[in-house]
């Protein structure tokens, strides 16, 4: 049957041996993001037709969950309406009609935070009633001019909360048609996205050594100049730099750590369980701009024992003697104030430290250095022989999807086999030996797709070598995506040409 924009999709279906035609229709999002979909039923009955069957129920639906077009919404420009939808649908309030669609207080702000780019520019100012199949091109232009200044991560995230408006606004008859359904958001290496991502940085050996020292280090009047002699450069933030160095914690779950979190002298170890946020202030009574709040974790990963070492414990240490009377719950980790420490100030603090210590990698958020410690085990494992899979690193770092860990790391696997095809080149190696190298290396890439599970599947380059082939490069990905060579047909090839 025919489809209107708005209207639903019109149908027929079985249930039972009975032919029912049927509205199916979508009202909004989810909280988890899903549509909320909608589907009514009806027949030809004496007196009634199915579809008038079916109009009625859904005009008493729409009735009974406030799903009524509305002039003064049609009314209102984009801007307008995406303010009235976010206070509607999305923050937590005693008296709201959607608490199953609320957000948290971060997220909130989080999204109101991305609006500022409707606000301030012309696009804001369309009234939502007048959308039609053309006012896509408009919202395409929008998007080209965004990516010429922002990254492509923070346009995708804004594109998501207009769409979760716009589609509501479309459900509840307000919208005519949603135009970001046709708007397209290149991809990463795109020409049009001119603020490239940005490469994670690892801190190698020498400049984690060099933290360790700065970390610690007093003004002399000679190699450290600008403060009184015998005074520390750097007080707790120093500590906590490398104690998340070490751990491999966000910082949010590194302030929210509470003594009964950590078993120092026994087990060793420390569970995550707590993160401290910042969100913005909604009390009227104090001039603060934002608050603290302590809360769980946002999934069920993130919740994990991390092993301890001896010089972990340590650097922890420091905090239990300079706030030694502490109660179960209170926080460990805070300034020299007896507060909880700022996510702002430690990344202030840390590209100080890697200034001062003439550090290799002079710009490193504390995100990207807690990747170090992922790094660390990975680098220090390989180079006794000894091989860390992703999924205890993924685990360890408290990643909700393996495949995010996989993204961060695999290169590094990638960059080894560049070198070990550069180390054959240079080597007598006989053909036997290097078929049987290369037949390794496919077990190591097929155990990699085992941990990642049957959704997944691998992909390589091979290239020519010494009447044999070698693998120089291999990328694991979800496959639903096309890519040129499966690793099925890189062994049938591999076989088929080395032989």
């Amino acid at each position: 049957m025919a489809r209107r924009n708005g209207d639903g999709t019109w149908g027929k279906e079985k249930i039972n041996g009975t032919e029912y035609t049927y509205l199916q229709k979508m009202y909004g999002y989810k909280q988890n993001g899903s549509p909320n979909l909608k589907r009514f039923r009806g027949k030809n009955k004496h007196g009634e037709t199915a579809r008038q069957e079916i109009l009625r129920k859904k005009e008493k639906y729409e009735k009974s969950n406030g799903f009524i077009p509305d002039k003064k919404i049609q009314k209102q420009t984009l801007s307008e309406y995406i303010d009235w939808y976010m206070v509607e649908y999305k923050e937590i309030r005693d008296d709201s009609r959607h608490k199953d669609e609320n957000v948290s207080e971060k997220t909130y702000d989080g999204y109101m935070d991305l609006l500022i780019y409707i606000k301030k520019n012309d696009i804001g100012n369309i009234q939502i009633g007048s959308f039609n199949s053309e006012t896509y091109m408009t919202f395409q232009n929008y998007v080209d001019k965004l990516l010429e200044k922002l990254a492509r991560s923070t346009v995708d995230k804004l594109l998501i909360v207009m769409n979760m408006a716009i589609s509501q606004g479309v459900a509840d008859g307000n919208i005519p048609i949603n135009p970001l359904e046709r708007v397209y958001l290149p991809k990463e290496n795109d020409e049009k996205v001119k603020v490239k991502k940005k490469k994670i940085q690892y801190l190698k050996y020498e400049d984690r050594e060099k933290l360790k020292e700065i970390a610690f280090a007093t003004y002399d009047g000679e190699k450290y100049k600008g403060g009184q002699i015998g005074e520390r450069i750097y007080g707790n933030n120093a500590i906590a730099i490398l104690i998340i160095m070490y751990t491999g914690m966000r910082v949010g779950e590194f302030t929210g750590t509470e003594v009964c979190s950590i078993d120092l002298y026994n087990r060793k170890e420390l569970f995550v369980e707590h993160q401290i946020v910042s969100i913005k202030s909604r009390s009227k009574s104090t001039s603060l701009k934002y608050e603290l709040q302590k809360k769980g974790l946002k999934s069920e990963k993130g919740y994990r024992t991390i092993p301890l070492l001896d010089y972990t414990i340590e650097l922890i240490e420091y905090f239990f003697k300079q706030f030694p009377y502490k109660k179960e719950h209170d926080l460990i980790f805070l300034n020299e104030n007896g507060n909880p420490m700022n996510g702002s100030n430690l990344n202030r603090t840390l590209k100080s430290m890697l200034k001062r210590a003439n550090c290799s990698v002079q710009d490193c958020s504390m995100h990207a250095l807690r990747h170090s410690f992922g790094s660390i085990i990975k680098d220090n494992a390989e180079a006794i022989g000894e091989n860390v899979d992703i999924l205890t690193i993924s685990r360890l770092l408290g990643h909700a999807n393996i495949q995010t860990t996989a993204n961060i790391y695999l290169h590094k696997s990638e960059k080894n086999m560049r070198k070990a095809v550069n180390y054959l080149e240079k080597s007598d190696l006989s053909k036997d030996k290097i078929k049987e190298l290369s037949k390794n290396k496919i077990a190591d890439i097929k155990e990699k797709v085992k941990l990642l599970g049957k959704d997944y599947t691998a992909y390589a380059k091979i290239e020519p070598f010494k009447e044999s082939m070698i693998i120089t490069d291999y990328y694991i990905q979800p496959k639903e995506n096309t890519f040129p060579m499966s690793l099925e047909n890189i062994l049938s090839k591999f076989v088929e040409q080395s032989m």
